[in-house]
C-alpha cells in the first residue's frame, strides 16, 4: 500500500473514531466543551492527514457551539449560579448548545463519510 492510500486510511480511522467523541459533547457547555474542543483538535489532524477540506456543517456548527456554550457558561457565572439553581436564560443556551452539538455531531458524520468515499475511490484507481 503507497504513503497515500496509508494517509487515507488513517484519516477515515481517526474520523470514525472522532464521530462518537464528538457526540460526548452534547452533555453541558462545560465538560461537553472541552469534549467538543479536543474533537476539534482531531479533526485537523484528520484534516492535515488526509488532505481532505472538512465540510462546512462541521465548521459552521462548530463556531455556533462555541458561542453559544460561551454564553450559557458566561450567564451562568455572572449569575454566581452553583451549578444545582441555574438561571432560565443560562439553561436555554445550554439546550441550544445540546442542539447544536448534534449538529457537529452529524458534520462529523459527513466528514467521516466524505474520508471514506475518497478512500475508496483511490482504493479502486
Amino acid at each position: 500500500m503507497d504513503t497515500s492510500k496509508q494517509r487515507r486510511l488513517t484519516a477515515v480511522v481517526l474520523a470514525v473514531v472522532a464521530v462518537p467523541l464528538t457526540f460526548l459533547s452534547i452533555f453541558d457547555p462545560l465538560e461537553g466543551g472541552m469534549a467538543l474542543l479536543a474533537t476539534f483538535v482531531l479533526n485537523r489532524l484528520i484534516r492535515v492527514v488526509s488532505g481532505t477540506p472538512t465540510n462546512r456543517l462541521y465548521l459552521w456548527s462548530f463556531g455556533a457551539a462555541v458561542v453559544t456554550g460561551g454564553i450559557a457558561l458566561a450567564i451562568a457565572v455572572t449569575q454566581g449560579s452553583d451549578g444545582k439553581d441555574v438561571p432560565g436564560v443560562a439553561m436555554a443556551f445550554a439546550y441550544a448548545y445540546a442542539g447544536i452539538t448534534l449538529l457537529v455531531t452529524a458534520g462529523a458524520a459527513l466528514y467521516a463519510r466524505d474520508l471514506l468515499t475518497a478512500y475508496r475511490s483511490s482504493a479502486n484507481a
